[in-house]
């Protein structure tokens, strides 16, 4: 157990309020249901795809990274990545660093 948790656990309870929000905000002026579910697609996948969830931004255009600093999911995976690794982003790069575990654990060789 590490306390950073507590605080991941509010900034993904904040970060998936907001967008339930939205979702929510969206539902109420979209009166299809088809268009709705193609709204949420186009919108919530490109916000999903430059966020930095699934890859590092180390090697993005500078155009992306400008797309990654207005978007907020970005800002949810910046916010947990701090509380996981106690601010230190340095490891972020190196494949296979678990962020569950302790500091103090060696790291796993394959």
């Amino acid at each position: 157990y590490r306390p950073a948790l507590l605080l991941v656990l509010l900034e993904v309870l904040l970060v998936s309020l907001a967008f339930t929000a939205v979702g929510l905000f969206a539902a109420v002026i979209i009166k299809s249901v088809e268009a709705f579910q193609v709204v949420v697609s186009l919108s919530l996948m490109p916000l999903m795809f430059v966020s930095g969830a699934m890859f590092p931004p180390a090697g993005l255009s500078r155009p992306l990274l400008i797309a990654m600093t207005w978007n907020p999911i970005a800002w949810g995976v910046a916010g947990t990545r701090r509380a996981l690794h106690g601010g230190q982003f340095d490891d972020l790069e190196k494949p296979g660093v678990d962020v569950l575990m302790d500091d103090d654990r060696p790291e796993r060789r394959d």
